[in-house]
């Protein structure tokens, strides 16, 4: 016999914790399931049960990916149906809801978005749902449009485009300009130096500018975790200093004057 499941979630921990929304969401759907049965063609439906996902972001997993998604998915058979209260309750990729849908629609699986009052197993339901995700997509492309143009314009006029100035640069005044960090171009040039010249993995740069950095600034060696310059932040600066130098004299001079004990 057919089985009517609902999915509910919650994005934070924090929300996980305290139940925030979980026993609105669960009310609201079994409340869906009540009117469903008064229904002719769902009035033999059972209800399957409700499935909780708590602190798990839907931006960044995939519903089959979730624990109680998948656990979810993995269940549903042929003629089930799937409830949602809202659309970014199951999804926040425009892919991740095309290929789930695409899936269950193979598997004859229906799915209700009751925000939208959207029911899949019909025709006119599947147009709308897919009609409103290509608007989202779009809404959301042009978004990004418009963030990276801004973020462009600011960079290109020297202005604070991020939380962080770049590398080799800071943050000075109150138009936030970045200028020039003469002691972190430095750093910079000589992760080149020990990257391109001596040959060094990320790794072995990271342990040895720590110990550098220990004696220039006559203090103990960090442990790895509490260090400025991880080997992440090695690399994302080495990538820095390629784009903000040709390498005209670093060339001609490899090996560089660094200065102040580096």
């Amino acid at each position: 016999m057919p089985k009517v499941y609902s999915y509910i979630r919650v994005s934070t921990e924090e929300q996980a914790a305290s139940g925030l929304g979980l026993a609105s969401q669960e009310r609201r759907a079994r409340a869906y399931y009540d009117y469903m049965i008064t229904l002719d063609e769902y009035k033999d439906f059972e209800w399957g049960g409700v499935y909780e996902e708590s602190g798990v972001s839907a931006y960044t997993v995939a519903f089959v990916s979730r624990p109680k998604g998948g656990e979810l998915n993995a269940i549903l058979e042929k003629g089930d149906h799937v409830v949602f209260l809202r659309l970014d309750r199951a999804f926040r990729s425009v892919k991740d809801f095309l290929a789930t849908n695409e899936m269950w629609e193979l598997r004859g699986v229906n799915a209700h978005f009751l925000d939208l009052g959207v029911d899949m197993s019909t025709a006119n339901g599947r147009l709308t749902l897919h009609i409103l995700a290509s608007v989202a997509q779009w809404e959301s492309d042009v978004k990004s449009e418009r963030t990276k143009a801004g973020l462009a314009e600011r960079k290109l006029r020297n202005r604070k485009y991020c939380r962080h100035a770049p590398y080799g640069f800071t943050y000075k005044g109150n138009k936030r300009t970045a200028v020039p960090n003469p002691d972190e171009m430095v750093i910079m040039r000589y992760i080149v130096h020990l990257r391109d010249h001596e040959e060094l993995s990320w790794k072995k740069i990271d342990n040895r500018l720590e110990v550098v950095l220990a004696g220039r600034e006559n203090r103990k060696q960090h442990m790895e975790w509490d260090r400025r310059w991880k080997w992440q932040a090695c690399q994302r600066a080495y990538k820095a200093w390629k784009r903000l130098t040709s390498h005209a004299d670093w060339r001609k001079n490899p090996q560089p004057s660094f200065g102040s004990g580096l």
